[in-house]
């Protein structure tokens, strides 16, 4: 704290203690009665008596020196002094002990005054805060008020009564409740008896408040409890922000929202997973087949959805933090007819409980379009290959017809072996075009022509499953017509007691090829043909087969074993139907 400097008393103390200097030279100077002498001296002591009453150092310095020199004045030049200036001594002793009392007290009280607290203006304090807080409160952007315990306005500050549509002549109703809309009064209620209860936290919420034209708008509320103290009671204070602009933005995304998703025919639904809820939109529930509801147990799904796509539609935690749910599920409808819809959606996972958000979309429609289109391509490749089939059957037959000659002129026997091989061929073909790739197996190629003997004969078929093309099974197919034909006629099949095995595999040192074999006990006795025919043309006798490469037979004493290898890539299905 800074030192005030009072330039009025150094003044007075400069001229009182030159003036005392002065007045002790005149002494020394100026030759006096001894009557003189005491009235200057009294003078002096009653002039020093006064500047010691001012309590300076400075002045203290020189009376004491202006004192001590009259009385060495006195002493050199007054033999009698001692009679007559006793009481100009006696003067200066009491300025002195004056001084002496006055610079005790001032020092007592300069120390009662740094010891005792500085007490600031408290009151003068408090009514300036006071002053500055209703100053705030009454000029804040927001509107604001101070709610009794019961719920009454005690208070409302400028901008909450232009927004409610009150001047500064009327007053908003009492209670909070009358401005609140009646749909929302209850919610209010409920958060400021929570508030009441002890729950200190604040609370906000939205609600729409109606003004005094009874015009409504919408208003986030908050509402903090402010604890009693010595001089107030316990209150609440409200704090309302008009949302109004905010709200009629998130309407008008929201239907911009929803107009995109009819436009899409897409609905949304949030399951709940420790609820066991469903919320879902009107399109949603229209894709399911069920009617509008603000919301459905997990119950009530389960009897729409197919057993086997339910699980996927209900698992919790099955998918990682940053994977989405996709799948497709089938939905059985009332009507009787199963739809296909897809859902996605994100997981939320909460302090207490699972969400499961999303959108669905029916995808029926799409997935017959993509199976028709599907089928009629396969149809059309069906068509294409029978044409190629066709195309082939003929030469086939024309080479039949061309290569077989009537045995002995014998039309009959002739006509008879023709339309025994045609029908090994149509046999074939329905073979093939009962395999879903245009193929067939060489098993049932082999047990078709052997069909009629299974019952008389004893006959063994054994290989692996081996698939062959059409062109390949149509040409094998003749190989075996042809084995049995001559098996009937002098081999094994011709008599009761014969044998005939067939079997194929895939030889370890055959790098690939099949090795089929066709062996025969118990076989006739008969005469070697004089030339080769139809017959020997098929099986390879002394040139190419049909199909494969290799031919070997051999006739032995009692029966026959003929072999062929087939080539995979001879056989090998194409893939017009795969």
């Amino acid at each position: 704290m800074s030192k005030v400097v009072d330039l009025r008393a150094k003044t007075t103390n400069v001229a009182l203690a030159s003036f005392a200097l002065a007045a002790s030279l005149a002494f020394e100077l100026i030759p006096l009665s001894d009557e003189e002498i005491a009235a200057e001296l009294g003078l002096l002591a009653l002039i020093s008596a006064v500047v010691l009453l001012r309590g300076h150092l400075l002045t203290l310095t020189a009376t004491f020196f202006n004192a001590c020199f009259i009385i060495w004045m006195a002493f050199s030049h007054r033999a009698d002094f001692h009679g007559k200036g006793t009481i100009p001594f006696f003067l200066i002793l009491g300025a002195g002990l004056a001084f002496l009392l006055h610079e005790y007290w001032r020092r007592e009280n300069q120390t009662a005054a740094a010891l005792s607290p500085v007490a600031p203006p408290l009151a003068a304090a408090e009514a300036n805060a006071a002053s500055l807080h209703q100053q705030a409160f009454e000029h804040a952007a927001v509107g604001l008020a101070i709610l009794g315990a019961d719920g009454e306005l005690l208070e409302t500050n400028r901008r909450l009564c232009e927004l409610l549509g009150y001047g500064k002549q009327a007053r908003p109703p009492r209670f909070l409740d009358s401005l609140i809309q009646a749909a929302d009064q209850p919610s209010c209620r409920d958060r400021l008896g929570s508030l009441l209860a002890g729950v200190g936290a604040p609370f906000e919420f939205e609600a729409r408040l109606v003004g005094r034209d009874r015009a409504m708008f919408w208003a986030r509320i908050t509402l903090s409890l402010c604890p009693a103290d010595a001089a107030l009671p316990r209150s609440i204070l409200v704090a309302i922000n008009d949302i109004t602009d905010q709200r009629h933005a998130l309407d008008a995304e929201k239907e911009l929202l929803l107009l995109a998703l009819a436009a899409g025919r897409l609905g949304i639904w949030q399951i709940d997973l420790q609820r066991n809820t469903v919320l879902g939109s009107d399109n949603f529930w229209s894709i399911l087949g069920l009617p509008s509801a603000s919301g459905r147990s997990l119950d009530e799904l389960s009897a729409v959805i197919h057993p086997a796509d339910w699980p996927r539609f209900v698992a919790s935690g099955a998918l990682a933090s940053a994977e989405d749910l996709d799948i497709e599920i089938r939905v059985l409808r009332p009507d009787g007819h199963i739809r296909w819809v897809a859902l996605r959606a994100r997981e939320e996972h909460r302090a207490d409980r699972t969400l499961r958000t999303g959108i669905a979309a029916d995808l029926t429609d799409r997935r017959e379009r993509t199976l028709l289109r599907a089928n009629a391509k396969k149809r059309e490749s069906i068509v294409l290959e029978l044409r190629h089939r066709l195309s082939n059957l003929f030469p086939v037959i024309m080479a039949l017809v061309n290569l077989m000659d009537a045995p002995e002129n014998d039309i009959a026997s002739y006509k008879q072996a023709l339309i025994g091989r045609i029908r090994a061929l149509e046999a074939t073909h329905h073979l093939l075009a009962r395999h879903a790739t245009g193929a067939a197996l060489l098993r049932d190629i082999v047990a078709q022509e052997l069909k009629p003997y299974r019952q008389a004969h004893n006959l063994t078929i054994a290989g692996p499953p081996i698939l062959m093309s059409d062109g390949a099974a149509e040409s094998f197919v003749m190989i075996v017509h042809e084995l049995a034909t001559n098996s009937v006629k002098y081999g094994a099949l011709g008599t009761g007691d014969g044998h005939v095995s067939v079997e194929w595999s895939v030889p370890a040192d055959a790098n690939g090829d099949i090795l089929f074999l066709w062996v025969e006990q118990g076989r006739q006795t008969t005469t070697t043909a004089s030339r080769r025919g139809f017959g020997s043309s098929v099986l390879g006798a002394g040139g190419a087969p049909l199909v494969g490469h290799s031919p070997s037979m051999e006739i032995l004493d009692d029966g026959l074993r003929y072999s062929l290898r087939l080539s995979r890539n001879d056989i090998r299905p194409s893939s017009t139907f795969s």
